[in-house]
């Protein structure tokens, strides 16, 4: 009597990252953007611009397409044979959304954005725990851990970036805005050393800068003026005044001092 051949058992399943190329180009753009981000921070310009949108946009997408690639297999897929590690891959993404929605809360993006990302990764953990825990240890884990870590490190430094740039541009407006003002100032004693009067707006009109707007009023006895600065970039008002103080007082400004406040 022969003997039957051994049956072979089956291969183990092969690792699986959910997405893996589109994850590897993902990243690919997020280091060539990031490093371009650090490169050109504090220089301003397009470069820095586009570089910091770039590398917001993929650090988003690093944190979530796992998510979602998730989400899509298990819907197209019967749990009964689902690969042994997309359980871990799923609650590791499911953890990364829920900590991207506490991030966005921080950065001050809109609160329903923020719990929609938050819940939605809850559930996508939640679900990813019910299915079948793997008979061997998996072996894609670390690979998916990867992609989402990556862009949840970068995002804290990426929004303080983007946040002191804004910041440094916003001084750079108001600096302008003052010196526009101090230059007003000097552009009134000069016309009135000519004429024995102070200019009005139509007198003075080519004082501001480029993106500034200056509006001049004079007071009613025409003793003194007070001017208002404005830039269309930034939401911050400045002012001044020269013997006659404005009624509303422009914020406790001193005479021939330029004064700023937030308009809310």
């Amino acid at each position: 009597m022969t003997t039957p051949p051994p049956t072979s058992s089956a291969p183990p399943a092969e690792p699986v990252v959910l997405g893996r190329i589109t994850l590897r180009v993902v990243t690919w753009i997020w280091i060539v953007s990031f490093v371009l981000t650090v490169a050109t921070f504090g220089h301003g310009g397009n470069a820095f611009r586009y570089g910091i949108a770039v590398a917001l946009l993929s650090a988003f997408l690093l944190v979530l397409l796992p998510g979602l690639f998730f989400v899509v297999y298990v819907f197209r897929h019967s749990t009964s044979t689902a690969v042994p590690d997309l359980r871990q891959c799923g609650m590791i993404s499911g953890a990364a959304m829920t900590v991207l929605g506490v991030l966005l809360i921080l950065a001050g993006v809109r609160l329903a954005v923020c719990v929609v990302v938050g819940v939605l990764g809850i559930l996508i953990g939640v679900r990813a725990w019910t299915l079948p825990r793997p008979a061997a240890p998996a072996r894609a884990v670390l690979e998916h851990m990867a992609f989402p870590v990556a862009g949840l490190v970068s995002l804290p430094l990426l929004f303080r970036m983007l946040s002191f740039s804004e910041g440094t541009k916003e001084n750079a407006y108001i600096a302008e805005m003052q010196y526009d003002l101090r230059t007003l100032v000097t552009a009134e004693e000069a016309f009135r050393a000519d004429s024995g009067r102070f200019g009005n707006q139509r007198e003075l009109y080519d004082v501001a800068s480029s993106g500034d707007s200056i509006t001049i009023t004079l007071a009613p006895d025409r003793t003194g003026w007070w001017a208002a600065a404005l830039n269309w970039r930034t939401t911050t008002r400045c002012g001044i005044w020269v013997v006659a103080r404005p009624p509303d007082g422009m914020h406790g400004a001193k005479e021939a001092e330029p004064k700023c406040w937030e308009v809310r």
